[in-house]
């Protein structure tokens, strides 16, 4: 059985099918808005579903500014994710983008495999991620409250971090009771337990991580054991976020001197 899962931008960047029996739910189906960190270049641009698709979503007049959540590099240029006011997302080119904030660009050598963790930090100061693909999403290791490690789906379409059941209650997280946000699958809606966690690491603590992270808990039906969820925009958000697809890596450097982050 394949699932489709529509709203993980990164699968939606490379294929629509996910590998066996791997995911039936569709979670967080708009990105909470951000701070605007770019603005869109005369004469306007188009929003595509996918990088370098027909599709359009929308299109953003000159002068709109947009929320860049994150930047692909691969066969088809480079494309940028941007949040749309409606709260849909989006891809631009990149060249179609004057960057608000000082965005860092990288030609870096190949990842140093045998570092801890995988995780191999650049000149400018950014970590750069190994990634895993599996079928049409793509996962990366990361530690959780310094306690449990797993696989999260990079999903940078989700607002928050997302949780198995089976994680919470390795971290002795107690959920039940807890105020529920309001989630989007295919057979309807369900609301799910508003947990803090206490810090995530991405790969482990070699690399960086954010502490106070937003999250829920919800298990996505059918997933093997080692994916503990999705990295959403509660983690993602404080990082300037680059994937080149082509190597199979993650770049993330902070944004400016966003609280909560370490390395």
């Amino acid at each position: 059985m394949q699932g489709i899962l529509k709203h993980v931008a990164l699968m939606r960047c490379a294929c629509a099918s996910i590998a066996p029996g791997l995911l039936a739910l569709l979670l967080f189906a708009h990105a909470n808005g951000g701070t605007p960190d770019a603005e869109v270049l005369p004469p306007g641009v188009v929003v595509r579903q996918t990088p370098g698709s027909p599709a359009a979503v929308g299109t953003l007049s000159a002068g709109a500014r947009v929320e860049v959540l994150f930047t692909q590099s691969g066969p088809a240029g480079s494309w940028s994710q941007v949040a749309l006011p409606s709260g849909q997302t989006g891809f631009v080119p990149d060249t179609s983008l004057r960057r608000l904030t000082s965005a860092p660009q990288w030609r870096a050598a190949a990842p140093d495999r045998n570092a801890p963790g995988g995780a191999r930090w650049t000149r400018r100061g950014a970590v750069e991620v190994p990634l895993k693909r599996i079928g049409g999403v793509l996962l990366v290791a990361s530690r959780i409250n310094n306690q449990v490690a797993t696989n999260f789906i990079v999903d940078t379409g989700a607002s928050v971090v997302t949780i198995s059941h089976v994680v919470a209650d390795r971290l002795g997280l107690e959920y039940a009771g807890k105020p529920t946000q309001r989630l989007i699958t295919p057979s309807g809606i369900m609301h799910s337990p508003r947990v803090v966690l206490d810090a995530v690491h991405v790969p482990d603590e070699t690399g960086v991580g954010v502490s106070s992270v937003d999250a829920v808990v919800a298990t996505i039906p059918g997933s093997p054991p080692d994916i503990g969820g999705l990295l959403g925009q509660s983690f993602l958000r404080n990082f300037h976020v680059t994937i080149d697809a082509e190597r199979g890596v993650m770049h993330l450097q902070s944004v400016g001197a966003a609280a909560g982050i370490s390395r």
